[in-house]
């Protein structure tokens, strides 16, 4: 375990946070899959052009990294939106995406400031 930890240091929790820390942390995780699993199954499907993405450093277990880029999403006739996408892609899936990377996102048409990557 404690080599796995050292070769993904962002894949785990820091066990020496204090536990409101860890609560916190926690309770931000299950927001988050809550909203994927939402616009997963109720969002709109949208074209979007890459503009920015940069690597949060942290990791997950399976070797994802965690990557947070802005997309301009065509949400109508013409018109773009900005949107933040936070996703943990692999070293393979990441090398796929640039800025100017056309991508397909789901995102809530309630609230179009967030989306979430389908393919690319």
């Amino acid at each position: 375990m404690q080599v796995a930890m050292a070769a993904n240091p962002g894949a785990m929790p820091d066990l020496t946070a204090d536990p409101a820390t860890l609560q916190a942390q926690a309770a931000e995780q299950v927001a988050y899959a809550a909203f994927v699993q939402r616009v997963h199954r109720d969002g709109v499907e949208a074209s979007a052009v890459v503009r920015r993405l940069a690597p949060t450093g942290q990791t997950d277990l399976g070797g994802g990294a965690a990557v947070e880029m802005v997309v301009s999403v065509r949400i109508g006739e013409g018109e773009l939106a900005d949107m933040q996408v936070r996703q943990h892609l692999l070293p393979a899936q990441l090398e796929a995406l640039r800025p100017g990377t056309e991508v397909v996102v789901k995102y809530d048409r309630q609230a179009p400031t967030q989306a979430v990557l389908v393919r690319w």
